[in-house]
């Protein structure tokens, strides 16, 4: 099932989110892949910076979960930390399932995806 949230983060809280991300350095997102996802994944993600992390999920995960329509929509027990993504040109993300089950260590059942576009 496909749900769409439109305006997950307030016009202030999404210029916010955009500067922290615009001051945050940016790694290949190939890293993160899962074994389905790495022939596929062909984008940028936010290095891990715990203040800037710390910052970003705070508007960004804190908006969507008082979202209306996500909080009648799921009710996850736990919510894995989100990615940053960057795309430029000649940049994408192709056709890939995520895996079921994710994490290093802490293995995470990965039942819902969400993507939030900030721009």
């Amino acid at each position: 099932m496909l749900t769409r949230l439109s305006n997950v983060l307030d016009p202030d809280r999404l210029e916010d989110a955009r500067k922290l991300v615009a001051g945050g350095r940016f790694v290949e997102g190939v890293l993160s892949a899962g074994m389905a996802a790495k022939r596929a994944k062909n984008n940028q993600e936010l290095a891990a910076d715990e203040r800037l992390m710390r910052q970003l999920n705070n508007l960004v995960m804190g908006s969507l979960v008082r979202h209306p329509v996500y909080r009648s929509a799921a009710l996850p027990l736990k919510v894995a930390a989100p990615y940053y993504a960057r795309y430029s040109a000649g940049m994408s993300y192709g056709n890939h399932v995520d895996d079921p089950v994710m994490g290093q260590g802490d293995l995470y059942r990965s039942d819902i995806s969400v993507t939030i576009f900030l721009s």
